[in-house]
């Protein structure tokens, strides 16, 4: 009886290293005029990983460092950021990078890197390429959101659910664009200024990696 329960403990612990984990990084501090748009994306991925059974951690301010970052990624196969971003980096509550194309970043070697910030599919991607990363999935322009719109919200999580489903990098890409095309459908019957303004985050958006990359090649 002993060793059957021992097989099962080992058979559970199996299954939930083989699943995956996601770094779900994102700033809610009470200053940032963004916060709601920011919590609403990173609570949005939190609840579809638990409805799919995907190991998640969660990282805020005040611990939203370069430190704290690189230590939980360390054990993530994908990251995901919802704060402000610029060229060369993402950045926290305080303006203060803890991504960039200056901080130490060999923990993201052989991982996933989703954005919801603006202007960080330039350099900051090209450097975490040159590091190792797998997939890049962020925006090279501003990114603007509309509150009270929650496509933009839906737009901005499509492209991570899919990847967590098991689609490639090329389905992936082809989902986003079909999501993007139906969210500007519901959005142009509610205001046009909201249903360009997604428009250009779609034109915005970069996806770089594999085609054939799937969430079963980081596990």
């Amino acid at each position: 009886m002993r060793e059957k329960l021992i097989n099962l403990l080992y058979i559970v612990i199996s299954v939930q290293s083989s699943m995956g984990k996601v770094l779900i990084a994102y700033n809610d501090d009470a200053s940032e005029n963004s916060r709601q748009f920011f919590d609403g994306c990173a609570t949005d991925i939190r609840n579809y990983c638990i409805g799919k059974s995907f190991d998640y951690d969660l990282l805020t301010p005040p611990n939203l460092t370069e430190a704290q970052f690189m230590d939980m990624a360390q054990d993530s196969h994908i990251c995901y950021v919802a704060s402000h971003g610029r060229p060369d980096s993402v950045v926290n509550e305080e303006g203060e990078e803890f991504v960039s194309t200056r901080t130490t970043n060999y923990n993201l070697n052989g991982k996933c890197f989703f954005a919801v910030s603006c202007y960080c599919a330039q350099d900051l991607k090209d450097e975490l390429f040159r590091i190792g990363l797998k997939l890049f999935v962020g925006y090279r322009d501003k990114y603007t959101e509309f509150p009270g719109y929650d496509e933009f919200m839906q737009s901005a999580n499509c492209g991570l659910k899919v990847f967590i489903d098991g689609q490639n990098v090329a389905k992936m890409k082809d989902s986003i664009d079909a999501e993007y095309d139906r969210l500007f459908d519901v959005l142009n019957g509610k205001s046009v200024l909201a249903a360009d303004a997604l428009l250009d985050n779609k034109e915005s958006l970069v996806i770089e990696g594999d085609d054939s990359l799937t969430i079963a090649d980081l596990i």
